[in-house]
Order: structure tokens, then sequence, then C-alpha cells
């Protein structure tokens, strides 16, 4: 619903990122709530076309952490995002491990957003 909310009410493309083994469920959801799913580049000319339409991009981010870095580098260079709002993602420690709330390590399991964030940060976003 806040990907919804973030296109109708701000004119904007939202780009949900996340684990890739969730990219097909995650999807489906941003369908149902009136999103047409598309790869970022089409995400971002689809409302400017001459039949506009509300798109989303649900985009795989890497576990592993220097794909992740390389990642959000890319990521933020080519798309200078507004905005970046993470909802229920675990934080990397200051060993680099990311913990559950009943204190797992679920490094392995987790997208590193960490580097996104840093990145954004380094950039001024």
């Amino acid at each position: 619903m806040l990907a919804r909310v973030i296109n109708k009410e701000f004119n904007a493309v939202p780009f949900v990122l996340i684990e890739s083994n969730l990219v097909i469920a995650m999807s489906s959801v941003v369908n149902v709530v009136g999103l047409r799913v598309l790869s970022p580049d089409k995400a971002i000319l689809a409302p400017h076309c001459h039949a506009p339409i509300n798109t989303a991009s649900v985009i795989s981010f890497p576990l592993e952490k220097e794909m992740a870095e390389n990642f959000s580098k890319d990521l933020i260079n080519k798309f200078k995002p507004k905005a970046i709002i993470t909802i229920k993602k675990g934080g990397m420690n200051e060993k680099g491990i990311i913990h559950s709330c009943s204190g797992i390590d679920i490094s392995k399991y987790t997208a590193n957003i960490d580097f996104l964030i840093r990145e954004a940060n380094k950039k001024g976003y």
C-alpha cells in the first residue's frame, strides 16, 4: 500500500527491493494494489507514454556484502532516488551481522540494505 500511495500522491515510481526468493510473491502483491510491475527503466518511462499507467519495479537485492555494495552504488548513481524507505529490514551490527529480533544471525537470508542507505547518505539523498 505504501508503494501505491507513493505512486499516486507523489507521482513517483516506487522500487521495491527484496530478497530474490520473494520477488514473484511481492510482484503479485504490488499488482494487486494497482501498480503494474515492470523493469526499472520501463517503469520510469511508462507514466510518460501515450497511455500512462501506474508502475512500480520489484527488484532482487543481493544478499552477499560485496555484491550488495556494488549494486547499491549502481542503483543510486543510475536512478538518483528522492527517498529511501525501509520496512522491517534488519540492520547490520558493527561486525556486519544482521540479527533477527530474537538474536539469530539471519545475514545469509537477508538483503543487505545497509549498503543502499550508506550510499544514499554519501550522495546526500
